[in-house]
């Protein structure tokens, strides 16, 4: 082999090994990232089976809100590279996942609101064989508070259960890359809480309903 020869076959082994060990070094970077990203989801999926489980507590979604969003934090501060479009998907899973915790949440302070506003109507209405010059006042003033109430909840409820339909997608997308489907949780779980979320909904309407319905004060 000519010398010119030799040099351009050693050039050519060097390339040869420069793009082995990037390609191997980009390998592993994918690979960890794999790893750290399903770490996330495992944990939010966790998360979401837990706060699903049960009635929704105001306090208990305050904390796992308060985890879920870490999570989120957690996975923006890696770097998207190395597999972009499972860490695009794992993040809209993720902020769904801190959504629907926060809205049960909301949803179980607003239905002590309402328990409150109805409770101090009642409280006015027994007084009314001891009428006092403002009690009027004061039953108009509570029933405006508990129908505000209701609205407030009604429409937390409403919204809670169109973003647990909206987890759906956001799911099977999430699902659609290697190694994501086995920690989801399960199915079942978000159908039933989406399906309660509609019922509080529908039975928040029809008990504002029957507060506009309250015969009229003279």
């Amino acid at each position: 082999m000519s010398r010119q020869g030799l040099i351009n076959a050693v050039a050519a082994a060097v390339v040869a090994l420069l793009v082995l060990g990037y390609w191997g070094y980009s390998w592993q970077q994918k690979r960890a990232l794999d790893q750290s990203v399903a770490a996330l989801v495992a944990d939010a999926g966790k998360l979401l089976g837990e706060a699903l489980e049960g009635a929704p507590e105001a306090a208990r979604a305050a904390a796992q809100t308060e985890t879920a969003a870490g999570l989120v934090a957690d996975l923006e501060a890696m770097r998207a590279a190395p597999n972009r479009e499972l860490v695009e998907a794992a993040s809209q899973y993720l902020i769904t996942v801190r959504e629907v915790i926060r809205r049960r949440g909301a949803s179980a302070r607003l239905r002590q609101g309402v328990d409150a506003a109805r409770a101090a109507l009642e409280e006015r209405m027994r007084a009314a064989g001891q009428r006092s010059a403002g009690w009027i006042d004061e039953v108009i003033a509570a029933r405006k508070r508990l129908d505000t109430a209701y609205f407030e909840y009604r429409s937390a409820v409403t919204s809670l259960g169109n973003l647990l339909d909206e987890l759906r997608p956001v799911s099977k997308a999430l699902a659609a890359h290697a190694g994501m489907a086995a920690l989801l949780p399960d199915e079942g779980l978000r159908v039933r809480a989406r399906d309660a979320a509609r019922a509080e909904a529908q039975a928040a309407e029809a008990e504002m309903d029957k507060i506009r319905k309250y015969p009229p004060l003279r």
